[in-house]
């Protein structure tokens, strides 16, 4: 089952949002206020930036982050072929 969530991450000073398969992430993306770092398209800085091994989404919530829609995530991703 897909779950989406995404939290502000304090490090990197923006939204992370990701997706979840199987208690695996299969997509990521950080959101910016002056890039979009994504983990299918290599960053200067973050190369590939995907979590890897297993998630556990109680310490996502615990960290701040909610859960969110499968339509609110890829409207985000999807800004990533139109705004690169």
């Amino acid at each position: 089952m897909k779950q989406f969530f995404k939290w502000y991450d304090d490090d990197l000073k923006g939204t992370t949002y990701i997706e979840i398969d199987d208690d695996v992430v299969s997509k990521q993306i950080a959101v910016k206020s002056n890039k979009y770092i994504a983990s299918n398209r290599k960053d200067e800085e973050h190369h590939f930036y995907l979590a890897e091994g297993k998630i556990d989404v109680n310490e996502i919530i615990d960290f701040g982050g909610s859960e969110i829609s499968e339509s609110q995530f890829y409207n985000i991703y999807f800004l990533l072929y139109y705004f690169p």
